[in-house]
């Protein structure tokens, strides 16, 4: 009989993600899923990455965050995060760009009405 460590339920990106951070520690993982794997909360075509918040703390873990998903993509071989832009409208999008601005590591600019 094999044992494990540590016993993970959930095979959705946390659920996953931790299995590989503790593995890659030299821990021996179980994860457990009752469906296939990404399906459930992780699943769908509408997940946002969103680097435009009104904090740049918030902007920075943003960052930090899509520099861990481009380390898996190398490390997989395959495209995990896409690279699709973002229009932000409203009374916000002036601040927000601002605050992306001073945060940096996002590129980000301003659309006038010409364009």
């Amino acid at each position: 009989m094999s044992s494990t460590d540590v016993g993970i339920v959930g095979a959705g990106i946390a659920g996953l993600s931790t299995a590989h951070a503790l593995a890659e520690r030299g821990a021996s993982v179980t994860v457990y899923e009752r469906g296939r794997p990404g399906e459930a909360q992780s699943g769908g075509e509408s997940r946002i990455f969103r680097h435009a918040h009104g904090d740049r703390r918030l902007v920075s873990f943003a960052c930090e965050a899509r520099r861990g998903w481009r380390d898996w993509e190398e490390e997989f071989g395959r495209e995990l995060l896409s690279r699709d832009g973002v229009v932000a409208l409203g009374p916000e999008a002036e601040r927000r760009l601002r605050v992306l601005e001073e945060a940096g590591g996002v590129r980000a600019r301003g659309v006038d009405t010409a364009e």
